[in-house]
């Protein structure tokens, strides 16, 4: 009897494991969408348990994930127009100066402080898209948040894009929002 008992939990566990494996793979799968910003259109492939969010707190686009803990991973999209273009030939170690000395003298006003920055990186993500990237980690009002910034070059224009996570989420979201990210594609 108790081998029984022990099997069936043991296959129930099985099945429910799978059910739930199922449900979220499929719950998470991607979709396109795409968005007109500036003079191009921009395409996302966003998880079903991802939502735009347009025109919010001035920006011009920005996309949350899924609650968990309390937090949810965010990213918003900029068009920083022509004039961003110049972006791509600078040098990404004065960037990332220039991006370093912003985020302290922000949290300063915050009352907040850098923990670490990320180093800057230029990488080609496909044949038609380059991307500058730097971060930071800080803590403002006893929340560690990671912030990671994109300048994403297409068509002769550019945008910033932020992304934003709990550290205490980052493990469970980091990998979905920068698939997220790296979909980002000028139509």
């Amino acid at each position: 009897m108790f081998m029984q008992r022990s099997r069936y939990s043991a296959l129930l566990q099985l099945f429910l494991a799978i059910t739930c494996f199922a449900w979220v793979t499929t719950s998470a799968r991607a979709s396109h969408h795409a968005y007109k910003m500036g003079a191009n259109q921009v395409r996302v492939d966003l998880p079903s348990n991802w939502k735009a969010v347009p025109e919010i707190f001035g920006l011009e686009l920005a996309f949350v994930g899924p609650m968990l803990r309390g937090s949810r991973p965010s990213l918003s999209i900029t068009d920083l127009g022509l004039a961003g273009a110049s972006l791509q030939e600078k040098d990404p170690q004065d960037q990332a100066r220039e991006y370093a000395e912003g985020r302290k003298r922000w949290l300063q006003k915050k009352g907040g402080r850098a923990i670490s920055f990320d180093d800057p990186q230029k990488v080609q993500w496909s044949k038609n898209v380059q991307v500058h990237s730097m971060g930071v980690r800080y803590e403002i009002a006893g929340v560690e948040v990671v912030e990671r910034s994109y300048t994403f070059f297409c068509k002769k224009s550019a945008y910033h894009v932020k992304t934003l996570l709990h550290a205490a989420v980052e493990r469970e979201h980091e990998a979905t929002v920068l698939k997220v990210v790296q979909s980002l594609k000028c139509l």
